[in-house]
């Protein structure tokens, strides 16, 4: 996930859907220069549920738990300032859809 922030306003830079369950996902940051040298930690809200990472090269790993079917609300801020929120819509995985992977079904022998 690309985000682009300017004069502290963030935006999501849509590029693919976003599906939930994945534990790969990259979220990166083009920040302009008033957040240069500056430790910058980023948000990641998701229902009731709160997250945050620090930023290494403008980049971190989004949490899995917060891509959860629903609006992923993200943000930076820094002892000094911070953005606005932006939303990214997370669609369901197969997981989520189909509820907790259930138990494995009796092979044929067991059946017998």
């Amino acid at each position: 996930m690309r985000f682009v922030v300017r004069n502290r306003q963030i935006k999501y830079i849509y590029e693919n859907i976003s599906i939930g369950d994945n534990a790969d996902y990259i979220a990166t940051f083009d920040l302009d220069d008033e957040w240069v040298g500056l430790t910058v930690t980023v948000r990641f809200i998701n229902g009731d549920k709160m997250v945050e990472r620090v930023l290494e090269d403008n980049a971190c790993v989004i949490p899995v738990e917060m891509l959860r079917k629903g609006k992923l609300r993200v943000g930076v801020y820094t002892a000094e300032m911070t953005t606005t929120p932006c939303e990214v819509w997370i669609t369901e995985s197969i997981k989520q859809y189909g509820g907790t992977t259930p138990a494995p079904s009796d092979d044929v022998y067991t059946q017998i």
